[in-house]
């Protein structure tokens, strides 16, 4: 369940990531790629020295991380309005 967990969030932040680099949200995609580095690094021995199995979780996990992080993503445009903000923060910086 661990590697499930560890593949599910690497991705969930990968989804989230993209979206804050395809809206060009400096802070979000610093923060968010902070997470996600260090989630890998820690990880990384972990898979090299797994079994089939947890490989195989570890995957499965990856993919509902994506699932998942798409449905956050798209529910924080409709809930907080990304756009808005991301209107918010140009001004303040320009």
């Amino acid at each position: 369940m661990k590697q499930f967990s560890i593949g599910f969030l690497y991705i969930f932040f990968l989804a989230i990531n993209t979206v804050f680099l395809g809206k060009s949200n400096y802070w979000g995609a610093f923060t968010v790629s902070i997470i996600i580095v260090y989630l890998w690094t820690v990880n990384v021995k972990r898979v090299y020295i797994s079994t089939v199995k947890d490989s195989l979780l570890y995957c499965i996990g990856s993919g509902f991380g994506a699932i998942v992080g798409l449905f956050f993503t798209q529910y924080c445009k409709v809930w907080i309005n990304i756009e808005k903000l991301i209107d918010i923060a140009n001004l303040l910086t320009n």
